[in-house]
């Protein structure tokens, strides 16, 4: 039927990160910094339970998260007292938790599920810019800041189709079927 017992359920995570930066001196007044960085990573059976796993190796998921982030940041130096930073920031997010299988939910009274994970499919997306705005001023023994932070979400969604495929739920545990196929 495609239904496997397992005795440890395998729960591995792969990480990637990486990150790129550049300080520049445009000028005796004026800096400019800019950053890349990135994120991909992708885990089995994270749905699944930890330690206890009542289940089987169709019951599982994959899941993929990937992020990706660009920054670039001007400051200017007025004056002796004054400094005004800008700064624009980009940024993505997609996590995806995706079935394993495409078997029938079976579930049992002693708590034990086998066949497609209720949980999954879940996506959740998202796109985001970012525009900031500070001036700091000095007088005296005093210090001011005045500033302005505007975020624009173009996009923002997912999904969760959670028990997206058929469950069977069973008044006897699998044990008891299999010692009384009868019953």
């Amino acid at each position: 039927l495609g239904y496997g017992a397992v005795q440890f359920l395998p729960q591995p995570f792969n990480d990637w990160q990486y990150t790129i930066k550049g300080d520049f001196n445009l000028s005796p007044n004026h800096t400019l910094v800019t950053r890349f960085a990135g994120q991909n990573n992708d885990a089995l059976n994270d749905q699944a339970g930890f330690l206890i796993v009542r289940t089987d190796l169709s019951g599982g998921n994959e899941t993929l998260n990937t992020l990706y982030n660009f920054l670039a940041n001007e400051t200017w130096t007025v004056n002796q007292s004054t400094v005004n930073q800008f700064t624009y920031q980009y940024s993505t997010f997609d996590n995806r938790i995706n079935a394993t299988t495409d078997l029938d939910l079976l579930f049992f009274p002693d708590g034990l599920a086998i066949g497609r994970n209720g949980n999954v499919p879940q996506q959740t997306i998202q796109k985001k810019h970012q525009f900031r705005d500070d001036l700091t001023w000095n007088r005296g023994n005093h210090g001011f800041k005045f500033g302005a932070d505007f975020t624009y979400v173009p996009t923002l969604g997912g999904l969760f189709a959670f028990n997206s495929a058929p469950e069977y739920d069973f008044n006897f545990n699998a044990d008891e079927i299999a010692l009384n196929p009868d019953q």
